[in-house]
């Protein structure tokens, strides 16, 4: 244990450097092309998403200690050099950008997008086969000589939502049989193989009855205190951490969206990525549409019905899993934490020793 310790502090040192070395470099990139939609419109943009990251950059400086720690814990770094690669993104080197994608945070939509004048727009193809698709067409980085390379020429986005409502997303995606399909059957087995069967193990009462479709899956609660008692760097790609997932305190991106202002974003992403070639067909044009229908989509109700399952305790140890997140792209607890109750539920609370 001592030696894993000195491996890691050294790691530590080093990588303190490089945030300052990747900040700076990724401000100088960001400030020379957001602005590349000449517009009032587009200046206003820009404007926005240089505050975006200006925020982030304070946020990775203040949390570094922090971000450092968990990104050296979940991808077992010695050396810092390939922090950056280790970002979930994809590079098409033809077209001159990188995206980095977060499951549960429109990706889907910009695979659609992204795939919709390839040679695979004609073919209908599964969710995870687009996916699949992608990465062959936009494979990631090889080197750390080429992430330095993009870094300062490419044009790059990636979009965050509200943690709670992305883990939420995922909660109700993937622990549940959405559809009378072979793919949501296995999707819902492949999760309760990883997680729901430990959960349930750990985390359910004795002889605790519950509705049918929760004897295979975790209820809310089960699964924030599964969450609550993991540390973040174990979690999964669908309820990592952004800082995490796409590494943007050590990894530049020129623009960053967010779901909740998703028409906005995208229309202004594609208006660059036109310049780079992308998003010029009629079926581009017809996806983007359906990226604006996602940002559309209320979920509050659905929020107030999940959260209130909720302790606020368990609400803010949430917060506090996810406050780097939180801090970096200016989200708040409420009104999660309003939703919340002071003490748990009769239905949810630990029987009584008799």
């Amino acid at each position: 244990m001592g030696g894993c310790r000195d491996r890691r502090g050294v790691a530590t040192s080093s990588m303190k450097v490089l945030l300052v070395v990747l900040g700076v470099m990724g401000m100088g990139s960001l400030l020379r092309r957001v602005g590349e939609v000449g517009s009032p419109t587009g200046d206003r943009r820009a404007r926005l998403y240089e505050r975006r990251w200006n925020r982030s950059r304070g946020v990775c400086e203040e949390w570094r200690e922090e971000v450092t720690r968990h990104t050296v814990n979940m991808y077992d770094l010695v050396t810092p050099a390939p922090i950056g690669m280790n970002a979930d993104i994809l590079v098409d080197r033809v077209r001159r950008y990188y995206w980095c994608k977060v499951p549960k945070a429109a990706s889907t939509s910009w695979t659609s997008l992204l795939l919709s004048d390839r040679e695979f727009s004609t073919v209908k193809h599964k969710i995870g086969q687009q996916h699949t698709y992608l990465r062959k067409l936009m494979p990631p980085l090889k080197s750390v000589q080429e992430l330095q390379e993009v870094q300062q020429t490419f044009f790059s986005f990636m979009t965050v939502r509200h943690p709670f409502e992305r883990l939420l997303s995922a909660y109700r995606d993937k622990f549940f049989v959405l559809s009378d399909t072979a793919a949501e059957t296995n999707k819902a087995e492949k999760f309760h193989r990883l997680y729901g069967r430990r959960i349930l193990a750990k985390y359910r009462q004795p002889n605790t009855t519950v509705e049918a479709r929760y004897r295979r899956a975790p209820t809310f609660p089960e699964f924030v205190d599964f969450l609550l008692d993991t540390e973040v760097e174990e979690y999964n790609e669908h309820w990592v951490p952004f800082y995490l997932l796409c590494t943007p305190c050590h990894l530049n991106f020129t623009l960053v969206a967010k779901t909740e202002t998703i028409e906005e974003d995208s229309r202004y992403i594609l208006e660059v990525l036109r310049q780079h070639g992308v998003g010029r067909s009629a079926a581009q044009v017809e996806t983007l549409a359906r990226i604006h229908q996602t940002g559309r989509r209320t979920s509050s109700s659905t929020s107030r019905d999940f959260f209130s399952q909720l302790n606020k305790e368990a609400v803010k140890g949430l917060y506090d899993k996810y406050v780097i997140d939180m801090e970096m792209w200016d989200y708040r607890i409420e009104p999660y934490l309003s939703y919340a109750v002071n003490t748990l539920p009769p239905k949810y609370a630990p029987k009584q020793e008799e």
